[in-house]
């Protein structure tokens, strides 16, 4: 064996491998400059969102994906964003894309929250919201053509904020009983009569909000 050309073959293959370049696109991520900037930021303290039913009645939440389905808005006026559940397995953000593929998720079966007359039911929101930003095509794991918007998780800025939820006296299981777990968690469609319930303001930070819907949620009969 030609032990000195063996040798020479060795340094000029180091040599080679020393100028490959690694970029982000073709199904690697983001590696780029470009990509940073999208990180997920960190839960807040969890925040209790309580609500309260006092009237005589079932009330019926509505629900997305086995979730309360409550809104949060700023006082200030929409700004675009989403207030409330962020991530999981269907809401792949920015920073997720970047290393994982595009996840095709089916539609929800649909669900609402029972909370029985006289009580109360509570959540938990990890003061956090989402918002469509655009991000560079090589910043994706999948190899995408352009620029493409993704949701970029972010953490709820101090201030003035409203709760507010759809609220009804009924479920309606697709012509059947709607079937509830012990958790209240019905299969089944929120419907019947709308609560009538204004919006709850709270103010970030804080650690609980209650939003109530009172014994005349529904109506009451006008004093003669």
């Amino acid at each position: 064996m030609n032990y000195k050309l063996l040798a020479v073959g060795l340094v000029l293959l180091v040599a080679c491998a020393s100028d490959v370049e690694t970029s982000g696109g073709g199904g690697e991520g983001g590696t780029l400059e470009a990509c940073t900037g999208y990180e997920d930021a960190e839960p807040a303290a969890p925040i209790t969102l309580r609500f309260v039913n006092e009237t005589l009645l079932d009330v019926y939440l509505e629900a997305s994906c086995d979730q309360l389905a409550f809104d949060i808005q700023p006082d200030a006026g929409a700004d675009g964003a989403y207030y409330g559940y962020v991530g999981g397995a269907c809401q792949q953000s920015c920073e997720a894309l970047q290393t994982q593929s595009q996840v095709q998720c089916e539609a929800c079966a649909p669900s609402t929250q029972h909370i029985p007359p006289q009580s109360s039911i509570e959540v938990t929101w990890d003061g956090r919201a989402q918002r469509q930003v655009e991000m560079a095509a090589e910043c994706y794991f999948d190899e995408l053509t352009g620029a493409q918007d993704c949701p970029q998780i972010f953490k709820a800025p101090a201030g003035e904020y409203s709760l507010s939820i759809a609220a009804y006296n009924a479920c309606d299981g697709q012509g059947a009983p709607c079937e509830c777990d012990a958790n209240g968690l019905c299969f089944g469609t929120a419907s019947g009569m709308a609560a009538f319930v204004q919006p709850t303001s709270f103010t970030l930070p804080t650690d609980t909000v209650e939003y109530v819907l009172d014994v005349c949620a529904f109506g009451c009969a006008e004093p003669n």
